[in-house]
């Protein structure tokens, strides 16, 4: 799971299956102990990514593609006026609407004396409610796998009896991150649940052990010292973290602030929500 600290809508895998970069390499690893060897690395060229740019010389690291990757895509959304991808939006503050003249007190109501309105920075493609909510269904040991005989395990399965039903609910992150988003991994192969049980399935490059990025350069190349030798799994994560990750509605969905009545000086808010935020 190629990763970043700043976290991006498109994934850095994806990004990387996009551009037709060497999978395995761009993770930092290739299987060369194998005979052949698989994802073998061109000695002449410098192909091979790491995770920071102090880690070697004159190349782009992944943290560095993040924060472009990060940039273009809030770009993107300032001149579309919305995000490119579904994503949960916290913090995101306005004033309410006040009266032209400011000595005058609002009663809620417009100049045709209707509510008053907010309208969120996503504009129309507001999709719904909620805050995101993360629960960890478990933490089961991933299993290898080499279908096609090659001497290569590049297929890892993640099996584990769960309540959830819908599969886009279902993701993985490296254990003991607590579901970060910055730790997610993705994108999957598939995600299946029958009889109570999901079975997740994914390319084995994606879940190579994260401590190993973070190497310190000791002056040896890339081929021969820093890279990630993938012909073992020895070097692959034993467990998985699985969660369901979902809207949750049962947290405030919004907060407001507004001066007490001061005829009365009690609090005047919505019945319906209790001034928690009605969803129109």
């Amino acid at each position: 799971m190629a990763r970043a600290s700043l976290p991006t809508l498109l994934s850095l895998d994806r990004y990387a299956d996009l551009m037709g970069i060497n999978p395995a390499h761009f993770n930092g690893a290739a299987a060369n102990s194998l005979s052949p060897s698989v994802f073998p690395i061109n000695v002449g060229c410098k192909d091979v990514w790491f995770q920071h740019a102090w880690q070697t010389e004159d190349a782009l690291s992944r943290e560095d593609l993040a924060e472009a990757i990060y940039d273009a895509e809030k770009d993107i959304e300032k001149e579309l006026g919305y995000s490119p991808g579904p994503k949960w939006v916290t913090n995101e503050v306005h004033t309410y609407p006040r009266p032209f003249y400011r000595g005058v007190f609002g009663n809620g109501l417009n100049v045709r004396g209707q509510m008053k309105s907010i309208k969120a920075r996503q504009g129309s493609k507001f999709i719904q409610a909620g805050r995101r909510g993360a629960t960890l269904i478990g933490t089961p040991t991933v299993v290898y796998s080499d279908p096609d005989g090659d001497g290569f395990s590049e297929l890892a399965t993640v099996t584990i009896a769960t309540t959830v039903t819908d599969t886009c609910e279902i993701a993985l992150f490296t254990a003991g991150e607590n579901g970060a988003s910055e730790w997610e991994v993705r994108p999957l192969k598939s995600v299946a649940i029958a009889a109570g049980s999901v079975t997740v399935t994914l390319d084995s490059w994606k879940l190579i052990d994260p401590d190993l990025w973070e190497f310190f350069p000791t002056g040896v190349t890339e081929v021969s010292g820093n890279l990630i030798d993938i012909s073992t799994t020895g070097n692959f994560v034993t467990t998985i973290d699985v969660y369901r990750i979902f809207t949750d509605f049962t947290q405030v969905s919004a907060q407001f602030f507004w001066e007490r009545d001061p005829i009365t000086n009690t609090l005047i808010f919505c019945s319906t929500c209790g001034g928690t935020g009605c969803e129109t």
